[in-house]
């Protein structure tokens, strides 16, 4: 991979969330990973929680979103 081709690659990883959706998302990341180690579950749903807020929490602290680029979505400039 040439450089010319890693440039485009990083290029591509743009900021798609604005900030009060990071915080909405950093919010419910926290709520979900709470529930998971606090609430009695069954494990399956345990695991589903920690996912999700783990997801959520890396989403946020990234401020880029793989499902919202794949559907187009960008912060106007």
């Amino acid at each position: 991979m040439g450089i010319d081709n890693q440039k485009e690659l990083i290029m591509q990883f743009r900021r798609n969330l604005p900030n009060w959706e990071r915080a909405l998302r950093a919010g419910g990341g926290i709520a979900a990973l709470i529930a998971a180690f606090a609430v009695p579950m069954p494990t399956s749903v345990i695991a589903g929680f920690a996912i999700a807020g783990a997801i959520l929490l890396v989403t946020a602290a990234a401020g880029f979103c793989p499902l919202c680029a794949l559907a187009g979505r960008r912060l106007p400039e």
